[in-house]
C-alpha cells in the first residue's frame, strides 16, 4: 500500500491504509452487495455519498456491532468491500475472486445481448 493514497472528508484527512479503510467502511454500510456487480461508478457515487452524509459516525458504530455480532458475515463482506474499493478508486494491483469478475463479465454480456 502506497503512503500517496490519501482520502480528505468533512472530517478529516485519512492517507494510505487510513483511507483504505475509511472507504471500505463506507462501502460496507451501503446496500451494495456482491451479488448486484455494481459498476465502479456506482460504486463511487454510494461511496462518495456515505463519507459525505454519515458526518455522526453511525456507519462506524454499524462496522463495530457487524464485527462482533456477525463475525463471519464481516469478514466475508468486509474482503469484497477492501477488493472493490482497490479496484474502483486506487485501480491497485490486487487479487479478485474469480466470481466477482465472472459475474460481472456474465452480467456484462447479458446486456450487451439484450440490446
Amino acid at each position: 500500500m502506497s503512503a500517496s493514497m490519501h482520502l480528505t472528508t468533512p472530517t478529516g484527512t485519512a492517507i494510505g491504509q487510513e483511507a483504505l479503510n475509511a472507504l471500505s467502511s463506507a462501502l460496507f454500510c451501503t446496500s451494495l452487495q456482491p451479488a448486484d456487480m455494481p459498476e465502479p461508478d456506482c460504486v463511487r457515487r454510494e461511496v462518495l455519498h456515505m463519507l459525505g452524509t454519515d458526518l455522526t459516525g453511525q456507519c462506524k458504530a454499524q462496522v463495530a456491532q457487524a464485527t462482533t455480532a456477525h463475525p463471519s458475515h464481516f469478514a466475508s463482506r468486509m474482503a469484497w468491500c477492501r477488493q472493490m474499493i482497490l479496484l474502483v478508486f486506487f485501480r491497485a494491483a490486487c487479487h479478485v475472486p474469480a466470481q466477482f469478475t465472472q459475474a460481472h463479465s456474465d452480467h456484462q454480456n447479458d446486456e450487451i445481448d439484450s440490446r
